[in-house]
């Protein structure tokens, strides 16, 4: 019980989190909550406001200053999980997630450039491996446009961020579909 409080009081949304996934795994195991019903409840959510949440959720997470703390892979994981590896569906999924993405990376490059937060800059890689790792999470994005507008750089530096974005967009849909199929019958039943 120690240890729950030290976890609450410092981290109190991941507990909460915590709770919560513990919560609907147990009402799941001992059939309170119907599974199939749950599921498509989901998919009609995702498909009546899917796209425009995700986008929604792309912007908040790609934002310099709120992307820290939101965990807006999770709603992207899902609509991949729920697009059951249908490539238009993912390609939608993909194009809302990169152009989000893409919008907040002109807004933390203005930020950056016009000094409108002040901030310490942090010091990024300048290998090529190193800079194709920072595409691989929306926050380290939005450091690099920072960066790049607080140094001083052109707006065309941004195309290569653009571009990275889009890349490692479809590196973790196919991920993420290729591990659902390795489960096969657990999301994807073979029918």
């Amino acid at each position: 019980m120690k240890y729950l409080r030290l976890l609450f009081t410092r981290y109190p949304a991941v507990t909460i989190l915590i709770v919560a996934a513990l919560a609907l795994s147990g009402c799941l195991r001992f059939g309170i909550i119907d599974q199939g019903a749950l599921i498509a409840n989901l998919t009609r959510l995702h498909e009546t406001y899917g796209l425009q949440a995700l986008f929604i959720s792309s912007l908040v997470e790609g934002f310099l200053f709120f992307g820290i703390y939101y965990t807006g892979s999770i709603f992207i994981i899902a609509a991949v999980l729920l697009a059951q590896g249908d490539i238009v569906a993912l390609l939608q999924i993909i194009l809302t997630v990169w152009s989000a993405l893409t919008i907040m990376c002109g807004v933390n490059f203005i930020i950056g450039k016009y000094d409108l937060v002040s901030m310490q800059v942090p010091k990024l890689p300048t290998s090529r491996w190193a800079t194709a790792l920072l595409y691989l999470h929306p926050t380290l994005i939005a450091y690099q446009a920072y960066s790049r507008g607080h140094d001083g750089r052109s707006y065309r530096s941004l195309l290569p961020i653009s571009f990275g974005i889009f890349v490692s967009g479809v590196f973790y849909a196919t991920t993420i579909t290729l591990v659902a199929w390795f489960f096969n019958g657990v999301l994807y039943p073979v029918t």
